[in-house]
């Protein structure tokens, strides 16, 4: 990757990163949650009542087959990068896997049943949700050293998203993660399962950085690595291992942080279907920009920011009949202008606040 240009994305139309295999509790069911998020609103959700009562069998099969709230069956991260040829999970248990995506299911679950009204049942969920959590820190967690299971980047990072870590350790944690890369040379050691939420702690966590820094890597396993081996298409490997499928979606997971990450383009939960936009890019490694282009039902968004000598330029577009909030990276609300004036005083615009480095 030429580190001196820009990164250039456009999306036409929208997929989900989930899917539902029910022999491998490792898939989940992240797709009614967010397609509502992404594109559906409030009433049509409602009329998918099938769906949910499809997600509420297959959480009742998991349980079936959980021992003290702990599922361990599955394939865990498969084609994780350890000892002997790629296939099931070598660095992580499966039971960590496993159950951190039940653990999940179930916060969807619970989420699925608030949205439909059935206020008892998000309650049920809600407990059950408890229970796994407890088992799954019981089992897992190493309080002295704040790390899971065998301190690998899937068994630190999966528990950080969907909120399993104790809130007063999700910070111990996330840095021990970031050590544990840094010290193995940004490399990549998750696996298909696993990276997509080591993905999504860095992200989360403002460790763009780090991921970038992983991103790049050429000499090892790696996205960079594929390209430098003459792959057209993901391959199921890490390394494109001709043994292996040459054309997989399964390590597809980093276009997401194209999207959330480098544009920063979100849907907020209060207002599903892009109704309410978010914008905020993060500007990781020595990328001088990226142009990242979204087409909604409500219309393209884009988000284009440059970096030239110090100056950060960006260059929203939002689709009409939508509101949206725009986090520019600056020390304080004085330091941003749109066309030459401070934002603030911009016909339409209006600061809200300074959050985590970022003017909204």
């Amino acid at each position: 990757m030429d580190l001196g240009k820009s990164v250039v994305i456009e999306r036409v139309v929208l997929h989900t990163l989930n899917h539902g295999d029910a022999g491998n509790p490792v898939k989940g069911f992240g797709f009614p949650i967010r397609f509502r998020i992404e594109v559906a609103d409030d009433a049509g959700f409602k009329t998918s009542k099938t769906i949910a009562d499809q997600m509420k069998r297959y959480v009742e099969y998991l349980k079936s087959t959980a021992k003290d709230s702990i599922v361990s069956h599955g394939l865990g991260d498969w084609y994780d990068i350890g000892s002997g040829g790629p296939g099931e999970s070598k660095l992580t248990s499966k039971g960590l896997t496993a159950t951190a995506i039940y653990y999940q299911d179930l916060v969807i679950l619970k989420e699925t049943a608030a949205l439909l009204g059935n206020t008892d049942e998000a309650r049920q969920f809600e407990e059950q949700a408890r229970a796994v959590k407890e088992a799954f820190n019981r089992n897992f967690f190493n309080a002295d050293k704040n790390q899971y299971d065998r301190n690998s980047q899937t068994a630190n990072a999966m528990p950080l998203v969907p909120g399993l870590v104790p809130e007063d350790r999700r910070a111990a944690v996330l840095n021990g993660l970031v050590a544990q890369i840094r010290a193995g040379g940004n490399r990549v050691t998750a696996g298909d399962v696993g990276f997509n939420y080591l993905m999504r702690a860095l992200s989360d966590g403002d460790q763009s950085n780090v991921l970038c820094d992983m991103l790049i890597r050429d000499d090892g396993p790696g996205y960079a690595y594929q390209l430098k081996k003459g792959a057209t298409s993901l391959t199921e490997a890490w390394d494109p291992n001709p043994g292996s499928s040459q054309n997989h979606c399964m390590l597809g997971h980093i276009e997401e942080w194209f999207y959330r990450g480098l544009g920063g383009i979100a849907s907020d939960p209060a207002g599903p279907g892009f109704k309410n936009i978010i914008v905020k890019p993060q500007l990781a490694g020595d990328l001088s920009g990226a142009n990242v282009t979204y087409d909604s039902l409500y219309g393209r968004i884009a988000s284009n920011w440059k970096r030239d000598a110090g100056k950060l330029t960006m260059e929203v577009t939002i689709p009409g009949n939508t509101t949206f909030v725009v986090y520019v990276p600056a020390k304080d609300a004085a330091g941003v202008t749109e066309s030459g004036k401070p934002a603030a005083n911009a016909d339409g615009v209006k600061f809200l606040r300074m959050e985590n480095g970022a003017a909204a």
